[in-house]
This record gives structure tokens, sequence and C-alpha cells, in this order.
């Protein structure tokens, strides 16, 4: 075999398996974007969207701020599969209906936080971490 077909070959091998591959998302840490520290607990917040996706959802919600003006906050949680395991599915929240939840916010201070914990208007609790630090 020459070195030209064994270069080629490599070559061939190489952009095969690359776009058997295909192209991967971003996953990013929940520590890295997010602050323990920094908790937030809305007793008020109405569920105007959610987004069942994977590697995280996110649940969208108006919470009124303290002055009482309302506030539209991306709330991001686990994949769709880790909230299953979980019990919540979609027909388990109701975009329109008012739930408390807890989580915490982002480090960039920014309208945004991560999902610990959610209830519902019936008084069904939903945990998202296995303890009160988030970890």
């Amino acid at each position: 075999m020459t070195r030209k077909f064994i270069y080629s070959m490599a070559i061939s091998a190489v952009l095969a398996t690359g776009a058997l591959v295909g192209p991967a998302s971003a996953h990013h840490s929940v520590s890295a974007q997010f602050d323990y520290d920094k908790p937030f607990d809305f007793k008020s917040a109405t569920l105007t969207k959610i987004e069942w996706i994977n590697p995280h959802s996110y649940l969208f919600f108006v919470v009124p701020d303290e002055t009482g003006k309302p506030v539209n906050w991306s709330i991001e949680s686990h994949g769709v599969a880790s909230l299953r395991e979980n019990g919540l599915t979609r027909d388990t929240l109701k975009v329109g209906s008012t739930y408390q939840i807890k989580g915490f916010r982002a480090r960039d201070g920014a309208a945004n936080g991560f999902l610990q914990q959610i209830v519902t208007p019936e008084g069904k609790v939903f945990r998202m971490a296995s303890s009160d630090s988030g970890k």
C-alpha cells in the first residue's frame, strides 16, 4: 500500500466518524451559573410557559417584585426524564396557575434561577434537590 492510500483512508475514517457523531449540545454545571448562597422563595409565581427539553427544561413565571411590579423569570430545571422521576409531567403543571417556587438565583443577578422545589395550588410538593443546599 502506498502512503497516499493510507493517508486518504485515515482522513476518510476521521470524516466518517465526525459525521456519525454529529453536533453535541453544550451542557453546563448548575453551580457555574447559579449561586447556592442566593436562594429565592416566591410564594406567588404564575406559570406562563414550559419548555420540556433536554438536558434542562425551562419554566417561565411572572413573579411580583417587592413593589408588586410583575417580573418575568426564567427558571431552569432538570431534563424531562428527571422531572418525570420526580413526579412532574406535562399534565402536572398548568400554564396560568400560580405556584410557590424555591431555588437559586443566577450568579449574574438576572431574573432567572434553578428550580429546587415547586408547590402546586393544592399543596403538592415536588422537590428537585436532595437537600436544602441544592446539592
